[in-house]
């Protein structure tokens, strides 16, 4: 399944669809087919390096990537080291936070 994929069954599942919404593909390719997801609510570079390690495809964080939100800022260290991560563990990440607050569940 590709990734793009993966984010749209997660986002089918809410009972409430948003047109604007910040869940979508943050960093790498939208299609590239994933066997492996982590899932976090915080992406850090120590879970981008375990997710390399253990081969992971694809990671699902709950809250924004990068310092300042879901784009890199790249006058921050903390943005460049972690977009250099991102680049060579060939890794996509998705966000997933709106949709997962409109879940029936969420209570």
């Amino acid at each position: 399944m590709k990734a793009v994929e993966i984010l749209n069954r997660l986002i089918e599942g809410a009972y409430y669809k948003q047109q604007e919404t910040c869940d979508k593909i943050i960093f790498g390719t939208p299609e590239k087919e994933v066997n492996k997801v982590a899932v976090c609510f915080k992406l850090t570079s120590e879970l981008v390096d375990k997710a390399r390690k253990g081969n992971f495809d694809m990671i699902i964080t709950h809250e924004p990537t990068f310092a300042r939100g879901d784009f890199c800022d790249p006058t921050l260290i903390v943005d460049q080291k972690k977009w250099e991560l991102l680049e060579e563990s060939g890794i996509t990440v998705a966000r997933f936070h709106d949709h997962a607050h409109n879940y029936a569940k969420d209570y």
